[in-house]
């Protein structure tokens, strides 16, 4: 066997070499576990830098006992050596504790590079390595160096490499198994020491980590009796945790569930060890409130339960901006009337209780606001607004109001009889009680303000919908301030005849994609550096009757003549084929480019889309990833749990899903959290107000911040100017879309866009 080279494994010794070997690594052992138990816990000590050096000191200070004690060893001739602890990651090994090393050695061995020299050779094949002098791959030389020979030893575990060590033997030294058993046992020792100082610095991190975690975090013991719980915790509730120590978690509760959410909270916990969801608690001193809590079974080696641990987040503010959210969506914030969207919710319950009597629907706009509004200033328009609505609501207590838009109101009064004559004189009171209602002028900064108005009234007919009411007073509105401004004008026969535009949609709709009248235009989308990353594919129609129509228009009468998922699977194949066509032209070399698709809740509700889609996209070589489906919030609660389990299909096939018109709908954060969404999507309602601070910017500002917290991403809609944009790159919006930067635009367009930007 050569002296020069030899590398050997692992090899089982006789009952003698047994023996000898367990004297030493136990006597080693002995000591190490001595020390270490005596070892205060890391939560005791110095949090910081100071700790870690201390724990790195009491490691150096243990392989430094086992190296004494090999250099001790009767039977191997050494006096040096040195352990390296492996950094895999850069593959290099680091000197942290060595035996009459000169200061040369130490400088020039403090990092070794995995393959150099004898130590890295051995930490790069992970053998055992005996030189018996000094040769070509001593690579590390100094001058004066005399000969000698090396034992280098892995450190090693079940996960891999932790170290070597090396030690210093005469030259001409002869290779021996029973030596480099031994020394291989003293490895594993050293294995041991490093495996628990690495878990000793995972648990003070771990610790350090919980103690300061924004997470109220409480543990219990077995029999649901608390043990410790962070400072958050004790912030949150106002209990301390000398208060509740040895106390069940049930001080907390707020009497708002009943005993069978318990039952079905502590049956998940007993057969899955886990629940999570919102629940209300109470503080210290009595206030209710909601928090989001995640608790968790911890199990002893036997499989038994010994702890459970609670971590749970304060839901108050985020519940609060809901409730801002939730009033935004449905109520006009100057006049505190109901908004559009909560009048058609109203009125539809009004007409399906009147049976087929007739409800009066009426558009109310007042005369010359905009010009008062600009002689005066926003103030005192805003003044006038609210004393309209005052008045309104003082007058007609017994009728549906609304703000639909600026300086328009919606009223509906009824039901009437269905006798003709008796019909016309209700309305005519009804108009009169309006037009009494406003005949007072205001005061304005000392100016006496009439407030005129002009009425459009509708006179709903059995199975009129909501919308086709508004429509209709809308239209007796418009011609009315056309033709008679100042006066009420109820919609006829000739008014009836512009209603044909509406007709002519439901009727034609259905034909728009045979007769090639659809198209797509694509609205940029830039980040916070102004490059663009996406655009959201838009609808529109083209007719030759009546010229471009706004989708705002048709989709709400496709959706109604169930012509929206064929239409939507159309766009849907139509604007992957244009991806397909922009990734042949090298469009996107420079970026990861998202393309946005719309979905309707009917595409969703109707049949599960995840195989079409797989296969429209597995055809035109588009990877889904690439794609992003965007549902509204309000289309996400409407049949909640299939439009749940359609979008995590999607969302499993590799499509993101975004979330339209975030803030407008009347979801709650707990169901959101059950949906598979990759980014919210801030309506423009939302950031139109920014500019104007207080609470819309706070809104918006919660808005990105919970998306965020939630792991998503956020767009905002609507961007009108540079202002708005600073205001939400600032808050940290990480996507945005508006005409600011771009109209919608075809899609030739928008690829000279992006090579250009390349």
């Amino acid at each position: 066997m050569s002296d020069t080279e030899v590398v050997h494994g692992a090899a089982a010794g006789s009952t003698r070499r047994k023996r000898h070997r367990k004297k030493h690594r136990t006597g080693v052992l002995v000591e190490m576990e001595l020390r270490v138990r005596n070892r205060p816990s890391p939560l005791s000590e110095t949090n910081g830098s100071g700790q870690e050096s201390h724990a790195r000191e009491d490691l150096r200070s243990l392989l430094l006992s086992i190296l004494r004690t090999l250099t001790r060893l009767p039977w191997l001739a050494t006096d040096a050596g040195g352990v390296f602890l492996a950094h895999p990651e850069d593959q290099r090994l680091e000197l942290v504790a060595h035996i009459n090393f000169s200061p040369y050695i130490q400088g020039a061995c403090n990092q070794v590079a995995y393959g150099h020299c004898l130590c890295g050779r051995v930490a790069e094949s992970g053998q055992l390595l005996h030189a018996g002098c000094v040769d070509h791959r001593h690579e590390t030389r100094y001058e004066g160096m005399g000969d000698h020979g090396h034992y280098v030893v892995p450190i090693r575990d079940e996960t891999g490499l932790l170290g070597v060590y090396t030690l210093y033997v005469a030259s001409g030294h002869t290779f021996r198994q029973e030596e480099a058993d031994v020394l291989e046992d003293f490895a594993a020792t050293m294995a041991t020491v490093i495996r628990m100082h690495r878990m000793r610095q995972e648990k003070a991190l771990a610790d350090l980590i919980i103690e300061n975690s924004q997470h109220g975090v409480v543990i219990t013991d077995h029999n649901n009796r608390i043990l410790w719980c962070n400072p958050t915790f004790e912030t949150v509730t106002g209990y301390t945790l000398e208060e509740v120590k040895g106390k069940p978690p049930s001080i907390l509760a707020s009497g708002r569930h009943g005993p069978d959410f318990y039952r079905r909270m502590w049956h998940d916990i007993q057969t899955r060890g886990q629940w999570q969801g919102e629940i209300w608690n109470r503080r210290k001193n009595g206030e209710i409130y909601p928090e989001f809590l995640n608790i968790m079974a911890l199990y002893d080696e036997e499989g038994t339960i010994v702890r459970y641990a609670g971590l749970f987040v304060d839901l108050t503010e985020i519940h609060q901006a809901q409730e801002h959210v939730r009033r935004l969506a449905y109520f006009d914030r100057l006049t505190e009337l109901p908004n559009l969207t909560r009048f058609v919710e109203l009125l539809e319950t009004k007409l399906n209780e009147a049976q087929g009597h007739p409800r009066a629907v009426m558009m109310l706009d007042l005369d010359h606001f905009h010009e008062i509004n600009n002689a005066l200033g926003r103030r005192m328009g805003d003044t006038m607004l609210i004393e309209v609505a005052r008045r309104l609501q003082e007058r007609l207590p017994d009728c549906l109001l609304a703000r639909a838009e600026a300086d328009r109101f919606l009223i509906s009064g009824g039901p009437f009889a269905m006798n003709p004559s008796r019909s016309e004189e209700a309305i005519d009171r009804l108009i009169s009680r309006v037009q009494e209602a406003l005949q007072h002028d205001i005061s304005l900064m000392g100016h006496q303000v009439s407030l005129r108005s002009t009425l459009g009234l509708y006179m709903s007919q059995e199975g009129d919908s909501p919308e086709i009411c508004i429509e209709r007073a809308s239209l007796a509105l418009t011609e009315a301030k056309r033709t008679r401004r100042g006066e009420a004008l109820v919609f006829d026969e000739t008014l009836r005849r512009r209603a044909e535009h509406a007709s002519y949609i439901t009727l034609n709709i259905a034909h728009a994609v045979e007769r090639r009248q659809l198209y797509l235009v694509y609205q940029p989308q830039i980040d916070q550096a102004g490059e663009l990353v996406g655009a959201e594919a838009l609808l529109r129609w083209q007719t030759p009757e009546y010229g471009s129509i706004s989708p705002d228009v048709f989709i709400p009468h496709a959706e109604r003549r169930g012509e929206i998922s064929r239409i939507g699977h159309w766009a849907f194949e139509q604007a992957v084929e244009q991806f397909s066509r922009w990734k042949t032209m090298h469009c996107w070399r420079n970026r990861s480019f998202k393309l946005s698709v719309n979905l309707s809740p009917a595409q969703l509700i109707g049949h599960d889309v995840t195989e079409s889609f797989i296969e429209i996209c597995n055809r035109l070589d588009v990877s889904p990833g690439s794609l992003v489906l965007e549902v509204t919030e309000t289309a996400v609660m409407q049949a909640a749990d299939v439009i749940r389990r359609r979008l995590k299909g999607l969302a499993a096939a590799g499509f993101r899903i975004a979330i339209d018109d975030f803030g407008t709908g009347h979801s709650s954060l707990s169901r959101l959290h059950e949906f598979p969404i990759d980014t919210f999507k801030i309506d423009r309602s939302f950031v139109a107000r920014i500019e104007s601070g207080g609470k819309h910017l706070a809104i918006v500002r919660t808005m990105i911040h919970m998306a965020h917290e939630l792991g998503h991403s956020v767009v905002a809609e609507g961007v009108e100017n540079d202002r708005q944009f600073a205001i939400l790159r600032n808050l940290g919006c990480d996507h945005f879309q508006g005409y600011w930067f771009s109209r919608p635009i075809p899609a030739d367009e928008l690829a000279n866009l992006a090579m250009q930007q390349d």
